[in-house]
């Protein structure tokens, strides 16, 4: 059984399911790597705002060019592409 409230969800079940902090404690993180720690060191220190920290790079054409698949239309007896499909 669970509260009501998504706020207080995790705090009232983790008191019933660790029998109030007997067999484990109540403040524990969800995960416990260094990832995870950085993250919520993070998204607290900043209000759940996370800054990007992806590496900028360039994108090369060759990653654009996608080879597109095709379908036989038996209405119309003839290949086409899914986009010319769409497109029809």
């Amino acid at each position: 059984i669970y509260p009501p409230s998504l706020a207080l969800r995790r705090d009232v079940s983790n008191r019933a399911f660790y029998l109030n902090g007997l067999i484990g404690r109540l403040d524990r993180p969800l995960l416990d790597n260094d990832n995870y720690s950085e993250f919520l060191r993070v998204y607290k220190t900043t209000r759940g705002w996370m800054p990007e920290g992806d590496v900028r790079g360039g994108v090369f054409a060759s990653e654009c060019e996608i080879a597109e698949s095709e379908f036989f239309d038996v209405q119309r007896l003839a290949w086409k592409t899914y986009t010319e499909d769409v497109l029809d």
